[in-house]
């Protein structure tokens, strides 16, 4: 006949350990009496059973954790299109790339941006790639040649550094807006932007 047994917290690595806590067999059966199965069992015995069931807890811990991230994963691919950024014109091997993406028409008025990226500018056309989720997206870049950290403006604003925007857009009296240098990502989406003489 088989027996029921209580149920415990057995702890991994030692009997104080509080990571990982498992359920496992209790030595401490509630069947008693000269005729219980259990009662026939010696300390070591009990013992065994507990590490077995422990053993088969953690195998199933393991199995639903890589399950867990394996789905996580498949879905994080799943949901990420791919921007590739295709910037001509850099005219030096010199100061740095700074590059931002935006992602709503809020976070492109606030320079608040969803990707910024600082790179080493190099002569020639450089290549930007970026995992995304699809939707609509600006991007805005500047040749900052003296490392400064800003884009160099002379003494009416204009600026003394090469820049550029999506959509190679441009504005009037000022930078581009976002309904200018706004672009659809779905998908593999290439831009080409031409960095400005």
């Amino acid at each position: 006949m088989r027996q029921r047994l209580e149920g415990v917290w057995f702890q991994l690595y030692s009997e104080k350990s509080t990571l990982f806590p498992f359920y496992t067999v209790s030595s401490q059966h509630p069947v008693s009496g000269e005729n219980s199965v259990y009662s026939r069992l010696t300390n070591s015995e009990i013992r065994g059973i507990e590490l077995k069931q422990r053993n088969r807890m953690i195998h199933k811990m393991l199995t639903y954790t890589a399950c867990i991230l394996f789905t996580v994963t498949i879905a994080s691919t799943a949901a990420a299109d791919t921007l590739i950024l295709r910037v001509s014109n850099f005219t030096a091997s010199e100061g740095q790339v700074m590059l931002q993406v935006f992602s709503s028409e809020a976070e492109f008025d606030t320079a608040d941006p969803t990707v910024a990226l600082i790179q080493r500018a190099y002569e020639g056309t450089m290549t930007f790639q970026f995992a995304l989720p699809a939707g609509n997206y600006a991007a805005r870049l500047m040749h900052d040649r003296n490392g400064n950290g800003e884009l160099d403006t002379n003494f009416v604003g204009i600026p003394k550094e090469p820049w550029a925007f999506s959509n190679n857009a441009s504005g009037v009296l000022g930078p581009a807006k976002w309904k200018q240098a706004k672009f659809e990502l779905a998908g593999e989406t290439v831009l080409n932007i031409r960095m400005s003489d």
